[in-house]
């Protein structure tokens, strides 16, 4: 009964772990969508007061 409850137990842990791994690389990879979008957007209305 204790190590069954013990194993539970590690299994919880590990499964909250690898839902915080996965909620950190969304986040890392939202961050770099935005990042490439403003990029993108800022070199779009740079080229375009060049070309004024």
């Amino acid at each position: 009964m204790i190590l069954d409850h013990k194993k539970r137990k590690i299994q919880q842990k590990y499964r909250e772990s690898m839902q915080q791994k996965k909620a950190s690389k969304k986040h890392t990879l939202e961050a770099i969508f935005i990042i490439a979008f403003f990029i993108l957007l800022g070199f779009l209305v740079f080229r375009n007061y060049l070309t004024w």
